[in-house]
């Protein structure tokens, strides 16, 4: 009876051993082949920086900034006089006494659909705005008051 016991034990641990060794098997067999990370060199998992800035808006969100009165500049950061447009407003805003002014920036991807060779903005809809090279839009209590496309008189407009 104990050599039949031993003889048990033998082709348990065998049999363990075989099963095991099938396991470590498909692992890698999956790790290599399924999802073909096996050889891949691990990626350290990096933390992105991100910057929000309170003074950028979305054309949807144009006309539901927390102030009553604001002024929202629309133009395209990639384009050739942005640092002309972006100049005046940091002008504007150094000043304390200025209403808060919030950009918009058409080479966004989230903004692309609003992008015109003229501005349309009176009398439609926010989803249906469409925006020329700059415009200044004046908002008071939610809606626009007034609208500038022309780049001397938006300087006129926010110089104080």
């Amino acid at each position: 009876m104990e050599l039949e016991e031993k003889n048990f034990f033998k082709k348990f641990i065998i049999l363990l051993l075989v099963v095991l060794i099938c396991g470590v098997i498909i692992y890698f067999f999956t790790r290599a082949f399924v999802s073909k990370d096996l050889f891949k060199e691990e990626e350290e998992e990096k933390a992105t920086e991100v910057d929000i800035s309170y003074d950028t808006a979305i054309v949807g969100t144009i006309l539901n900034r927390p102030e009553k009165e604001y002024y929202v500049m629309v133009f395209d950061l990639s384009a050739n006089d942005a640092y002309n447009y972006y100049s005046i407003a940091v002008n504007y805003t150094r000043n304390e006494e200025s209403l808060p002014l919030y950009y918009v920036d058409l080479s966004s991807d989230l903004n692309k659909s609003h992008v015109s060779d003229k501005t349309v903005v009176e009398n439609v809809d926010v989803k249906d705005m469409k925006f020329g090279e700059i415009t200044l839009l004046k908002i008071k209590n939610g809606k626009i008051s007034k609208a500038i496309t022309d780049a001397e008189k938006i300087e006129k407009e926010l110089t104080i």
